[in-house]
């Protein structure tokens, strides 16, 4: 069934004209001649998307869009605005209000239906950008709150840099007309030349961070969907073999035992994909206190070597002085070495060994993680803890989070973390935590 769209505009030619454009290309058209019938068309049919003039009498392209974005919520349409305005705070007010994108007269059929089509295909991402609280900005002595996804933000404002680029170009053409006219005049004509550059260098900046964003986003999202893909297809048949099959008690705990730790691991990359969210906002902190660095060794193990045992592979520690108190928050902690450990475990073949050491370093402590994998190209030993960035060690794939969090971690306790390796030699991370000042108790 073909998608559904509500073109609004208070000209009989102009709106005969778009749905002539839409049917054409096998959409289904609704009309409305304002933006007060616009508003309850919508509320009632619910369209996957609204098509509106900007410049109406009464309720506004802006003002509808608004109304439809707030009432509705998630369920609202995408909304496009059509204009041929050309103030940039067009743009900004058209961000503000929640459109989805933004069309300048004149414009091609062919343009016309391309951006609808992109715009409908990406609805339900734009629904996720929209969930956020907004951004606030102050703009050409304005304040707005906007609350567009970044591929919102990155259509409007090529648009708007497009339009820049052509006024740059009219104002450098007048500059050569005038070049006999008074050195005020002259004067004037390179300050407006010179601020439309920065304008425009300013939006171009801005749009490159938001096709950056939005990539970065994108790869994650795929990413994400095959980690997560992956272990419910083993819960999946580990549940399918409870249910279908007549197993022994022994094969059904090791079902169960299957389906236990592949919960585990869903639950850590969601937990990974939370804290980056919080760094990224800001919001990440930890709530350190003296701990023995024994307590958290011995904790880790607890949680550590059933699973490396369950891979064939030898969890090992020493800890030269057990009874040394760090200043950690032990959870956030723990963290840092299942990330660790659970990276080097990926690595380290079966019948391998994976070794902790914990040592005094001045007024730190070190921890170190050593495999037997692969090891890390020297190219690649400054890039490991990138957001996002996947050591090709193996060909496995991941969210590519787990040694970011860990380095968001120690960093946030005053510590720093770094890798060591030697391709062949398989890959040393270690991460430093501060001693805490724990006073000493002698007996009577």
């Amino acid at each position: 069934m073909s998608a559904r769209v509500l073109i609004v505009d208070d000209s009989p030619t102009q709106l005969e004209a778009l749905r002539s454009v839409l049917v054409d290309a096998h959409l289904q058209v609704l009309t409305a001649t304002s933006g007060e019938e616009a508003y309850e068309m919508a509320c009632r049919e619910r369209p996957e998307l609204v098509l509106s003039d900007v410049i109406m009498p009464g309720m506004s392209g802006f003002d509808l869009c608004r109304a439809i974005k707030q009432t509705m919520g998630e369920a609202a349409p995408a909304v496009v605005l059509l204009t041929s305005l050309a103030d940039p705070r067009d743009i900004v007010r058209g961000l503000e209000a929640g459109a989805d994108n933004y069309i300048t007269k004149p414009y091609s059929p062919e343009h016309l239906i391309q951006r609808v089509r992109w715009v409908i295909e990406n609805r339900a991402l734009r629904r996720e950008g929209q969930r956020s609280g907004g951004l606030r900005i102050r703009f050409m002595n304005e304040e707005f709150v906007l609350r567009a996804a970044p591929e919102q933000m990155l259509e409007m404002l090529l648009g708007s840099f497009e339009d820049l680029s052509h006024t740059n170009r009219a104002l450098r053409a007048s500059q050569e007309a005038l070049s006999a006219a008074s050195a005020r005049e002259l004067e004037r004509e390179q300050r407006a030349r010179e601020e439309a550059e920065r304008t425009a260098e300013t939006m171009q900046r801005l749009a490159r961070e938001a096709e950056a964003a939005t990539r970065a986003r994108d790869d994650l999202l795929a990413t994400v969907s095959h980690d997560l893909r992956n272990p419910i297809g083993t819960i999946y048949t580990s549940a399918a073999l409870l249910l279908d099959l007549p197993l022994d008690e022994e094969q059904r705990q090791r079902q169960v035992q299957i389906i236990k730790r592949t919960a585990e691991r869903m639950n850590r990359l969601i937990q990974d994909l939370l804290d980056a969210s919080r760094m990224e906002a800001g919001h990440f902190s930890v709530e350190p206190h003296p701990v023995t660095v024994r307590s958290l060794i011995d904790d880790a193990h607890e949680m550590l070597a059933p699973i490396a045992d369950a891979d064939g592979i030898s969890l090992t520690e020493q800890v030269d002085e057990p009874g040394t108190h760090v200043m950690a928050d032990a959870e956030r902690v723990q963290r840092v070495l299942s990330n660790l450990v659970g990276n080097a475990l990926k690595f380290t073949p079966r019948g391998g060994e994976i070794h902790i050491h914990v040592e005094r370093d001045g007024d730190m402590c070190r921890f170190s993680i050593r495999d037997q994998g692969p090891g890390i190209p020297p190219e690649n030993l400054q890039r490991v803890f990138d957001r996002y960035w996947q050591a090709n060690r193996t060909g496995g794939a991941g969210a590519g989070l787990g040694l970011a969090i860990a380095k968001g971690i120690v960093e946030a306790h005053g510590g720093r973390i770094w890798a060591e390796s030697e391709p062949g030699k398989g890959a040393t991370f270690r991460f430093t935590l501060p001693l805490a000042q724990v006073p000493e108790t002698t007996g009577s």
